[in-house]
């Protein structure tokens, strides 16, 4: 009899299977794109972004150009009389938005709502304090451009249709790239930790307890709200117990640093995009920083629900109709 194979053969198998892109279904990427556009037209309905009317600290391409025009004519209080950047992003963002939803002229709209989320972003990021709940969109729309212009230009340039890999088309690579750019933001995140603390970050998981009443203290003095009164709880529970601290902030520390396993396949890119969005629902119970954009890609193109739906429904099926059950 054969032996099965040992845990070395089956690793060494599994990393040279590699990291593709994966067959997308029509349907998949075109629940993905309506979701990702509400996201997108979203951000340019959001509350006013600029505190002053100059750039205190020039954050990104703020360094190189002078992006102060844009308070000119963005009235936020109203939304009327003068605000027309407002009304002028926001009318060319939806339009862009609904023929990327429509799957057409993707190379020219992407890149349009992409330099208009910019500059508004970057703006804002220029006014003394930066923020990063807003990036991943914009890395997110950037990934998407990025595959549409290559593979346009592959084509004019070699006057023949793309090579993509046997049984994919562009659809898997727009789905692929989008994973990767937002699996990347926590890798960086994670060796950023790993960096600024010498490689302690874990080993200092216990001091996490300021961090955990500064918040408090924040979230009171902005709502003045009785129930953030006091010190939480929880801070000295991670004082008092700082083994337990440390193997739980391990746990999100790694799953930060080996994001990029989500790009393997579907059942990963689920599991990784699940543990995000529990990683993201804790840090908000405890520590009150919500960062919904952050949640929204990570269900749409990791946790990927419409599919999973598909793929139980089909599996039941399947199994009733005695069926081979769906890849």
């Amino acid at each position: 009899m054969s032996q099965a194979p040992g845990w070395k053969a089956r690793a060494a198998q599994w990393f040279r299977e590699g990291f593709v892109p994966v067959p997308a279904y029509r349907w998949e990427w075109f629940f993905m794109r309506l979701f990702f556009a509400v996201v997108v037209v979203r951000e340019f309905l959001k509350d006013h972004p600029y505190q002053d009317t100059d750039q205190k600290g020039p954050n990104g391409i703020a360094q190189f150009f002078d992006l102060t025009w844009l308070h000119a004519g963005w009235d936020f209080e109203t939304r009327l009389g003068n605000g027309w950047f407002f009304h002028a992003f926001l009318a060319i963002a939806v339009v862009c938005m609904l023929c990327y939803v429509a799957g057409k002229g993707l190379p020219v709209v992407l890149p349009i709502v992409a330099l208009l989320h910019t500059l508004i972003r970057t703006y804002a990021n220029s006014q003394g304090g930066i923020g990063h709940s807003h990036q991943i969109v914009t890395l997110g729309l950037l990934a998407q451009v990025g595959v549409a212009w290559w593979v346009w230009g592959w084509q004019r340039w070699h006057k023949k249709p793309y090579p993509f890999r046997p049984g994919i088309d562009i659809r898997g690579y727009y789905i692929y790239y989008t994973q990767a750019v937002v699996a990347a933001t926590y890798v960086v995140a994670g060796l950023s930790k790993l960096f600024n603390s010498m490689g302690l970050w874990v080993w200092n998981a216990p001091y996490l307890s300021y961090d955990l009443v500064k918040s408090q203290r924040q979230e009171y003095y902005e709502l003045l709200n009785p129930a953030y009164a006091g010190n939480p709880f929880y801070a000295f529970w991670v004082v008092e117990h700082p083994m337990l601290s440390r193997m739980m902030a391990g746990g999100a520390f790694f799953l930060e640093l080996f994001a990029l396993l989500a790009l393997k396949n579907r059942p990963w890119a689920l599991a990784i995009g699940l543990g995000m969005i529990v990683l993201h629902r804790s840090i908000y119970a405890v520590m009150h920083l919500e960062f919904a954009n952050n949640e929204a890609l990570l269900a749409i193109f990791l946790v990927n629900v419409p599919y999973w739906l598909w793929w139980t429904w089909q599996k039941v099926v399947a199994r009733r109709k005695e069926l081979p059950l769906p890849n």
